[in-house]
């Protein structure tokens, strides 16, 4: 029976019903102590007595609390004001919402792809933020998604969501599905959009989720489910067997590459599925923004737009969770080597062949693999550590691929390759602050104040690729070859991201991956005349390892990230808060009384065009205070220090309240760090005169702190 108006729940007094489902009763109702309208959801008083439903609910009540104390906070999720009971009867209090759920918009026909990506997106961004902290929703359906009026979406009802974290079963893990089948109105509108391991009461992750929002996405760009059947056991044989009917081709023209990833997400098995929801909300980013092919052109071949040519395939050759750092065909083509650590485990060394997802470890842990010889050996560096900047340094040595002890040659390696014949190695060091290339190794063929990575022999071994950064710490950059006893050769404009290269069989090519200036991100090839063509466009970092001599590649897909966690010392991981921004926070510091941190944003999520950010550690949305990357707060937390990479002559003091940013004068400087002194009125810059050796030197004002607004600086060496 429904709740009249004027009764009264705890505080709350109730003004209508806004609707009901299997799970509970919905009430607009008054909140006089903050003189505000909320929702209040209640167990239906007609099954207030089934002891499954009051479990379900209680559970959903749990999953509320957790949230109510802050693991949950994201535009994308719906707000929880209370957790409560009354007489007996648990309730919930969130914002009141405005607008439709998902089911009513599908029910009046397909969406159009550009409209649905960005509802998709939200969705994703609001179960990236839930699984971070440990929380899966389990029971996503169009009716838990609702789209306000101006277009923001919110996730409703983590109904029978649970912190994973306190799992230890198959059975604590899932819904007991089969058993609920029977249940009137549990089961029957949900089973459409459960995932098979879900469906079959297997152990159940974020990538359950991952999957019933492919589910949807399907239903919504089509008008129709992707696994269909005239009962919920036709739907359950559907999910487990079936495979979902394609999109239509008008979709997949308008947003090419959209099927690939629905289909990707309706895999079986969970490690098939996207790693995230960030990652497909950043995968659905860029094919949104990736204009359609024009009428009459035929797709990129290679791209994710459509298969990339006659006789054309990928295979997925890795199915674990994790990070690949470098993959090297052997000799014969068919078996590769490749270095990645997964679940969160040590890097690995692994053995495989393309035939088969079985992999052996080769036992050489704390290793980074260079590259494979012609004649099955193993270059590798031991003991490598991160200097910063991308750049991890090593003892380069070499071990037979069979296995066995290596032998160290050199320190302070970076890359590596060996020589066509297999005889000799080539590679990248670094000594002093100067980085250089000795091919063979002792023999220094080139020398930079910059940074190399990269370094591949040309297949007859008379030339050295090898890519350009001359910027230390950003990757931007340049393809070059070089002969021995003759200068390189730049045969490609910078780029602003560019990564891993490898030649072509024939020698005629260099593939290397790239985000372009003009073109598509993905693999690119360019010749020895300067010329460039696109290779493979695809939705993130592709980065092409290796070409064997039959023509076949070896690509990993990677989705780069870099989070920015806060926690306490008695807290500890339990109690961290994820601050990060977009998808490159890159902490520099934090402000002397611990309430705010400074960052920066460089990567695609910046737009092309690096930010220096500042966030409360409470999670209040982060401000931008201006181009450029920065370095360190000011003690009074008023001012923060920044530059531009590459940028000479100037410093820049942005303030992070009021106030514009200023540039201070540094000469014929370049910066490379930056940092208060303390009081506030002197600098410390590390900076270099072009052509010139970093050094230090120190910024003074020559006004009072109160009026730095008008302040002069002068250097003092």
């Amino acid at each position: 029976m429904l709740l009249s108006s004027g009764t009264r729940l705890g505080p709350y007094e109730i003004v209508a019903p806004l609707g009901a489902g299997g799970m509970g009763e919905v009430y607009r109702a008054r909140d006089p102590r903050l003189g505000r309208d909320v929702a209040v959801k209640v167990l239906p008083r007609a099954v207030a007595g089934d002891p499954e439903r009051l479990r379900r609910f209680e559970a959903e009540a749990r999953a509320a609390e957790a949230r109510a104390a802050g693991a949950l906070n994201h535009p994308n999720i719906v707000t929880l004001h209370d957790v409560g009971a009354d007489g007996g009867a648990p309730y919930l209090v969130t914002e009141v919402l405005e607008g439709e759920n998902l089911r009513a918009l599908i029910l009046r026909g397909p969406v159009p792809v550009r409209r649905a990506v960005p509802i998709i997106v939200q969705v994703a961004n609001g179960l990236a933020a839930a699984h971070a902290k440990g929380i899966v929703h389990r029971d996503l359906k169009p009716e838990n998604l609702f789209v306000l009026p101006d277009g923001r979406v919110k996730i409703l009802d983590f109904g029978i969501a649970k912190l994973t974290a306190g799992a230890s079963s198959a059975l604590a893990e899932t819904t007991p599905v089969f058993s609920s089948l029977t249940a009137a109105g549990t089961i029957m509108g949900t089973v459409s959009y459960m995932a098979p391991e879900q469906l079959r009461d297997l152990p159940v992750d974020h990538r359950a989720d991952l999957f019933a929002l492919g589910a949807i996405f399907h239903e919504l760009l089509t008008g129709t489910q992707p696994f269909r059947g005239d009962t919920a056991a036709d739907r359950v044989s559907a999910i487990l067997t079936a495979e979902p009917p394609p999109l239509p081709p008008e979709v997949e023209r308008d947003v090419p590459g959209i099927g690939s990833v629905i289909a990707r997400l309706l895999v079986k098995r969970p490690e098939g599925r996207l790693e995230s929801a960030a990652d497909l909300a950043f995968t659905l980013e860029l094919l949104a923004h990736r204009p359609a092919p024009a009428a009459g052109n035929e797709p990129v071949a290679g791209s994710a737009a459509s298969p990339a040519g006659p006789g054309v395939r990928f295979r997925p050759l890795t199915f674990r969770d994790g990070e690949i750092y470098c993959a090297r065909f052997a000799p014969d083509g068919q078996t590769f080597v490749y270095q990645a650590a997964f679940a969160g485990g040590q890097t690995e060394i692994f053995l495989a062949r393309v035939e088969s997802p079985d992999a052996r470890s080769l036992g050489l842990g704390n290793a980074d693999l260079q590259a494979v010889s012609s004649t099955a050996e193993l270059a590798v560096t031991l003991r490598p550590r991160d200097v910063g900047g991308f750049v991890r340094l090593g003892t380069l040595a070499r071990v037979p691929l069979v296995g066995g002890r290596p032998r160290e040659l050199v320190d302070d390696v970076y890359h590596a390759d060996w020589s066509p014949d297999g005889k000799s190695l080539a590679a990248i060091r670094k000594v002093g602050p100067t980085f250089q290339i000795e091919a063979p190794i002792g023999t220094v063929i080139h020398k930079t104040n910059g940074w190399l990575s990269s370094l591949r022999y040309s297949p007859d071994g008379k030339q050295i690729a090898f890519l350009d950064h001359p910027t230390p710490g950003s990757n931007g950059g340049t393809v070059c070859v070089i002969r021995p006893g003759e200068p390189p050769r730049r045969l490609t404009e910078p780029m602003p991201t560019i990564w891993d290269l490898t030649w072509h069989p024939d020698g005629g090519e260099i593939w290397f991956g790239a985000q372009g200036e003009q073109g598509p991100d993905g693999v690119y090839a360019v010749t020895f005349g300067g010329v460039a063509r696109n290779v493979y466009s695809a939705p993130g970092f592709a980065v092409v390892e290796d070409l064997a001599a039959n023509g076949d590649a070896l690509f990993t897909m990677i989705s780069h990230r870099m989070r920015m966690e806060t926690s306490t010392r008695t807290g500890g991981r339990s109690a961290a808060v994820d601050l990060s921004w977009l998808d490159w926070s890159f902490l520099r510091d934090v402000s002397a009384d611990g309430s705010m941190v400074l960052f920066e944003e460089t990567s695609i999520g910046s737009g092309g065009t690096p930010g220096v950010y500042v966030r409360s550690i409470d999670g209040e949305p982060a401000v931008r205070l201006g181009d450029g990357i920065c370095f360190a707060i000011s003690e009074d937390g008023r001012f923060v220090l920044a530059g531009e990479l590459g940028v000479k002559n100037y410093f820049t003091i942005m303030p992070t309240g009021a106030g514009e940013p200023r540039r201070v004068p540094m000469g014929d400087l370049s910066l490379f760090c930056a940092d208060w002194l303390p009081g506030d009125r002197e600098v410390i810059l590390v900076a270099a005169p072009e052509g010139q050796g970093r050094r230090s030197t120190e910024w003074k004002s020559n006004r009072e702190p109160s009026s730095r607004s008008t302040t002069k600086w002068s250097a003092t060496t």
